[in-house]
C-alpha cells in the first residue's frame, strides 16, 4: 500500500491508499480515519519506513500513529500549537519509531528520538 495522510481542522488525519481508486480517480482511495486530536491538525509526515505518521495540532500535541493498527502510540505534550512536523530522513534503529523534528507556535524547533523522548 503507498500511503499519503492529510491533515485537518476537523481534528481527524485521513490515510489514502494512492494507488487504489473507487471513484475512477487516482488518489481517491480513503483507507483510514485517524482520531484522537481535540483541535485542528495543523501537519503530518509519514516515517521513512511507511509503518507510522506523525501530526501536529492545535491542541498542542503531537502523536505518533503505527499505520498498521490505526492507533496513536504516543501522545506528546508540547509548550504551544505544533505547526509542523517531520521525520528525520535516516532509517530508524529496529524497534524503534525514528527521530523527528517538532516546529510550532513558541518559536522553537525540537529534535525528538524515538516515540517521543527529545
Amino acid at each position: 500500500m503507498k500511503l499519503l495522510v492529510s491533515a485537518s481542522e476537523d481534528k481527524r488525519l485521513i490515510a489514502h491508499d494512492v494507488r487504489y481508486s473507487p471513484t475512477g480517480k487516482p488518489g481517491s482511495g480513503a483507507v483510514a480515519t485517524l482520531t484522537g486530536h481535540s483541535s485542528w491538525v495543523l501537519s503530518t509526515d509519514i516515517s521513512p519506513d511507511g509503518r507510522f505518521a506523525l501530526s501536529g495540532s492545535a491542541d498542542k500535541t503531537i502523536k505518533v500513529w503505527d499505520l498498521t493498527a490505526r492507533a496513536a502510540v504516543s501522545t506528546i505534550q508540547d509548550n504551544g500549537e505544533v505547526w509542523s512536523v517531520s521525520w528525520r530522513p535516516k532509517p530508524p534503529q529496529h524497534g524503534s519509531a525514528g527521530e523527528f523534528v517538532t516546529g510550532g507556535e513558541d518559536g522553537t524547533v525540537r529534535w525528538w528520538r524515538s516515540a517521543g523522548a527529545n
